[in-house]
Formats: C-alpha cells, structure tokens, sequence
C-alpha cells in the first residue's frame, strides 16, 4: 500500500520534492561533516619514531580544550601514558601500546604542564610534555 503511494505521489511531480528533499539533506550533512571535521583537528602532533626512540617534537603547546594527536610512524610498539604529577583536577591518560601506524588522540581541558612517556622505552628517554595554557 505505502509503495503504491510513494508511486502515485511520484508520478504526479513527488519526486521533485523527494530530490529537492535530497539535495537539503545533502548539503546539511557536508556542512555538518566540515564542522565535526574541522573541531576534530588537533592542535599539535607528534610523531613517535624509532631511531632515536622519540617523541617529535617533545613539547608542544596548546590551548586548553585543544587536542594532541600521537602518530606512531615507527616500526617499534610504543605507547604515551602520563607521568604524574599532574595539575589538579586533570585526568590520567594512556594510549596503551600502539602498533606501528596507530595513533591515540586526547582532548586537555585542565590548564598546566603534563609530562607523559612511552612504557616501552622509558629507559631510553622517551619522554615528552604538553604546556596547556587557558
């Protein structure tokens, strides 16, 4: 029953307005899609590389709300996980270990300087830190 009415509303000019129905939603989604896209952008990244095992660049800074992203463009598993102390009211993060290719983003909303480091090469001085100012 509901086909034959799609069909008949078809036939006498409904489909102009299921296309110009189409078009509307089409170009709400591409703007909504820029938008999402656009906030979506971290503010710094850093790579995580193998030879020296580094975090590039070790420090970075951002605005508070602003996000960093990780990229692991080594061939070794690393991870970045924060070394306390932290500023107060900030949350512990922790990518846990990333493969080669995989990368950890995260949103800092407390102002202050956080020091992280990767677990598996703690040893050999990878370590890095975000400034988050207000």
């Amino acid at each position: 029953m509901q086909n034959k009415k799609i069909l008949k509303e078809t036939r006498n000019g409904g489909w102009r307005r299921l296309l110009v129905s189409s078009v509307i939603l089409s170009v709400v989604s591409l703007i909504g899609l820029s938008v999402s896209h656009a906030q979506s952008n971290p503010a710094a990244v850093v790579k995580m590389t193998d030879t020296p095992a580094a975090f590039v660049p070790a420090k970075v800074t951002i605005k508070a709300g602003e996000k960093v992203e990780w990229d692991n463009t080594g061939k070794a598993m690393h991870s970045v996980t924060a070394n306390p102390p932290l500023p107060a009211g900030a949350k512990i993060f922790d990518s846990g270990f990333m493969m080669p290719g995989a990368k950890f983003t995260y949103a800092f909303t407390v102002p202050g300087t956080y020091h992280y480091v990767c677990l598996p090469h703690a040893n050999s001085g990878m370590v890095g830190e975000v400034v988050v100012t207000k």
